[in-house]
C-alpha cells in the first residue's frame, strides 16, 4: 500500500477502468488525469475514483505531459495502461522520465493477479532510484 499521490492517466476506452481500479488498489490518493490531444478529445472520463482528490485533463503530448503532472505533483506512483501486449510508446516514454515507480497495466489485467504482483509492487514503492516499473499480467 502506498500513502503518496498516485497519478492515474486514464482515457475513455474500458482499459480506463482496468488502470483506475489496479491505481485505487494501491490505497494511495488518486489523481486522474486526461491528456487530450486536441480540444475535441477534452471530455473527462465519466468515471471517478472513491476518494479520488483530483481530477486533471491537459492537452499536448501525452508522455510530456503525464511526465509534467507527476513531477510537479511528486506522485509516489504513475499507473497507466497499454492497449497491446508489448509497451506503448508513452508507457516507454513516462517510464523513462518519472522519478517515481511506474505500474504498466496492460489490456486484460486480472484482479485475481494481485497476490502475485503485490509482493513486487510493495518492494518496489519503498526503492528510491532507479525507478522501478511493473507490469501486470495481461491475457
Amino acid at each position: 500500500m502506498t500513502s503518496g499521490l498516485v497519478l492515474c492517466a486514464v482515457d475513455r476506452s474500458e482499459a480506463g477502468h482496468t488502470v483506475l481500479d489496479a491505481a485505487k488498489a494501491t490505497g494511495g490518493d488518486v489523481l486522474m488525469v486526461h491528456v487530450a490531444n486536441s480540444l475535441l478529445d477534452s471530455e473527462i472520463p465519466a468515471f471517478t475514483a472513491d476518494g479520488e482528490t483530483e481530477r486533471i485533463v491537459e492537452h499536448g503530448p501525452t508522455g510530456v505531459r503525464l511526465v509534467q503532472a507527476a513531477e510537479a505533483r511528486n506522485a509516489s506512483l504513475v499507473v497507466l495502461g497499454t492497449r497491446a501486449k508489448r509497451w506503448s510508446s508513452v508507457a516507454r516514454y513516462v517510464a523513462k522520465r518519472v522519478s517515481c515507480p511506474v505500474l504498466v497495466v496492460g489490456p486484460a489485467a486480472d484482479p485475481a493477479a494481485e497476490p502475485i504482483t503485490r509482493p513486487a509492487f510493495d518492494r518496489a514503492l519503498i526503492r528510491t532510484a532507479p525507478a522501478p516499473v511493473l507490469i501486470a499480467p495481461s491475457g
